[in-house]
């Protein structure tokens, strides 16, 4: 295959071969300086054939080998990301301060308000009492054997201003 190139003013030598690893032979056609770029390769190929020789051929297995892997491995992802989210969306116990009352600067009554995914669950929760400055001045440990409503009395080192449970866990 031959192909005829115009010459280029930006190139040193007045006219380059815009084909890309190909030889080159200077010529002269209609009074025109040229570069003739000729193909090492079989002259009269088509031009699949040569896109193919360049950049191979099109291979539709690998391909659809690629999607199915790429989809099993997305699926894969986005169920453990749902049962992820749902997980811990739904913890076995939650609780949450009901209310409670300041009885003296050394005693706090809390009551507490306890949900369980099951019956068959227990656990532990965690109250904790602050004072003004934030700090913690006094927490208890309670031990959850069902759902409902739970009293708590927490001794505090100073008066306390606010309580919170800070956390529950499965046992």
């Amino acid at each position: 295959m031959a192909v005829l190139a115009a010459p280029l003013l930006d190139s040193s030598s007045g006219c380059a071969c815009t084909c890309i690893n190909l030889k080159a032979t200077r010529s002269i056609v209609g009074g025109v300086r040229t570069l003739l770029c000729v193909e090492g390769a079989q002259v009269g190929r088509g031009a699949d054939a040569d896109l193919a020789a360049r950049y191979g051929t099109h291979r539709p297995l690998r391909r659809l080998v690629l999607v199915v892997v790429t989809i099993v491995v997305a699926g894969a992802g986005l169920g453990w990301l749902a049962w992820a989210a749902w997980f811990h969306s739904n913890p076995a116990i939650s609780a949450g301060v009901q209310g409670y009352d300041v009885r003296s600067s050394h005693r706090v009554d809390i009551t507490v308000q306890v949900r369980l995914r099951d019956r068959f669950v227990h656990g532990e929760c965690v109250v904790e009492a602050t004072a003004s400055d934030h700090a913690v001045v006094g927490e208890r440990s309670v031990t959850v054997r069902r759902a409902g409503t739970v009293s708590v009395v927490v001794r505090t080192e100073r008066e306390a201003t606010a309580v919170d449970v800070a956390e529950c866990s499965e046992r």
